[in-house]
């Protein structure tokens, strides 16, 4: 809108006034409108994206701080029982060469169980640290941990299933199908913006004794315009971004896949901890802690014993936490929990 005014001594006051309004046809502002609600609905399934993955890194990191206090329980259960065995032959003043290799092998494994105690505290101290600081609490902040990890394999849905629910499900991808809406509704746009805009425009004013007013319809010469190079722009981004939405359906369905496989073999390995390597290690210590006792077997045998137990104990937790990461992973690529959201 423009408008001047002036006046000149003896002369009657002179002034104008204008104004112009742009007006778009053939639906370009609904469209317009429409283009820039996919982008906003794009960028919240970014952030849904993002979120997911967080949880998923802070479940992961959970999981981990708790079988690390486990491992320190399996370590210090080690120390014990060399602790025990190493205090019964200190006992023992008989000094010749076969007890005192016995000694020193009690004595070198007490060290190392010593040693193991002190690395898994180390651990489980950077564990609740890497948890501190996803949480954003202070280093020194102290936890405490509620909750265990999922020890019962449980059964996974067919790789049918899971493929069907992340690609219905997996923000990523939908992310991006908002990407490909905007495209094509970006591609309507620049070809409705080949019909040109109309302008109206309407002025009043007076000169002198005379008073006028009239208007204005404009139109931009050539009135009708292909737009051709911003139309093959527009059309080379839509099948840019449908393209990467194929790619990401093959590669979603490739995760799934792959993350399931992991749950059933980490699941499988699980189990054969559970059911058969811990219990019977623990059963070979206990009868071989009895021959001992009775004199049938050296204090080698019992320590070799000891160390196939704490390795089956470690091996359990390594088991146990892959498993659970695995569980993650899975719920992470398929798009939620695997019992339901």
């Amino acid at each position: 809108m423009t408008a001047g005014a002036q006046h000149a001594d003896g002369f009657a006051p002179n002034y104008s006034f204008s104004v112009s309004q742009e007006f778009e046809i053939a639906g370009q502002r609904s469209a317009r409108m429409n283009a820039a609600q996919q982008e906003v609905e794009k960028a919240t399934w970014d952030v849904k994206t993002a979120e997911r993955t967080l949880a998923a890194t802070a479940k992961t990191a959970f999981i981990h701080a708790l079988i690390s206090i486990e491992r320190v329980t399996a370590a210090q259960q080690g120390v014990d029982a060399t602790t025990e065995l190493l205090h019964i032959h200190e006992q023992d003043k008989a000094t010749s060469d076969v007890q005192r290799i016995e000694r020193n092998q009690a004595r070198i494994q007490a060290a190392r169980d010593r040693r193991t105690l002190s690395w898994a505290e180390h651990g489980r101290e950077s564990a609740f640290t890497a948890l501190r600081g996803l949480l954003g609490l202070p280093i020194d902040q102290a936890i405490v941990l509620t909750g265990a990890p999922q020890t019962e394999v449980r059964p996974l849905p067919s790789d049918a299933a899971l493929i069907t629910r992340a690609l219905d499900r997996r923000s990523d991808l939908i992310a991006l199908r908002h990407s490909v809406e905007h495209a094509d509704l970006q591609l309507a746009l620049v070809r409705r913006e080949g019909i040109p805009n109309v302008t109206l425009s309407g002025n009043y004013g007076r000169f002198e004794a005379d008073t006028f007013g009239g208007g204005d319809v404009t139109v931009p010469i050539p009135i009708f315009q292909r737009k051709a190079p911003e139309v093959h722009e527009a059309l080379a981004e839509y099948e840019r971004t449908n393209l990467q939405v194929q790619n990401l359906e093959r590669s979603i369905a490739r995760e799934v896949l792959e993350a399931r496989q992991t749950c059933t073999t980490t699941g499988i390995d699980l189990q054969m901890q559970q059911q058969q390597i811990v219990p019977l290690s623990e059963e070979n210590l206990e009868i071989e802690r009895r021959l001992y006792d009775r004199g049938a077997v050296d204090t080698s045998d019992v320590i070799g014993l000891q160390i196939d137990l704490l390795t089956a104990r470690h091996e359990y937790l390594d088991a146990l936490e892959a498993y659970n990461t695995a569980l993650i992973e899975l719920e992470r690529v398929s798009g939620g929990n695997l019992s339901g959201d």
